[in-house]
């Protein structure tokens, strides 16, 4: 048999959520670095037109084209960090 007070009890929730708390935005932050990483390429109508006729060549999903389409949009119109 243990004798915890409230007040206590309270403390230890307190530094228990503080503590997941804290742990997730760690988390966070880490998935924020990594997105950073990637390149952004601004989609416009002739990387859609080009990805609609990816995904009818090649027989691949929509989302899928455009992907492959935005790979091929030249370095200068890409945005993001340098490598």
């Amino acid at each position: 048999y243990v004798n915890i007070n409230c007040f206590d009890f309270i403390f230890i929730i307190g530094y228990f959520l503080h503590t997941i708390s804290v742990h997730i935005l760690s988390i966070i932050q880490n998935i924020l670095h990594l997105l950073k990483q990637f390149k952004i390429v601004i989609v416009n109508p002739e990387i859609i037109y080009d990805a609609v006729a990816c995904c009818i060549l090649n027989r691949i999903a929509f989302w899928d084209s455009i992907i492959v389409t935005a790979q091929r949009v030249p370095a200068a119109k890409k945005y993001g960090r340098k490598t």
